[in-house]
């Protein structure tokens, strides 16, 4: 996997559906640097918390199949 599809699939694509770019890829340079790490560090707590939220849903499934398996 890429980099920019890794990006994608997280929701921090470079361009939009209309194909301008987004804040992730506008103004690169080392002007930038400290403006790109703090958005890159806010996402990374986004998909933090998305990855938490999954796994507890899986945790549910986890015990609806269980009790699916014991009921069988």
């Amino acid at each position: 996997m890429t980099i920019q599809e890794a990006a994608r699939r997280s929701g921090l694509a470079c361009r939009s559906r209309t194909g301008a770019a987004t804040p992730a890829c506008s103004g690169r340079g080392p002007h930038t640097e400290g403006e790109r790490r703090r958005m890159l560090e806010a996402h990374r707590v986004r998909v933090t918390a998305r990855i938490a939220e999954l796994s507890q849903d899986l945790g549910v499934l986890d015990y609806r199949i269980n009790l699916c398996k014991e009921t069988s």
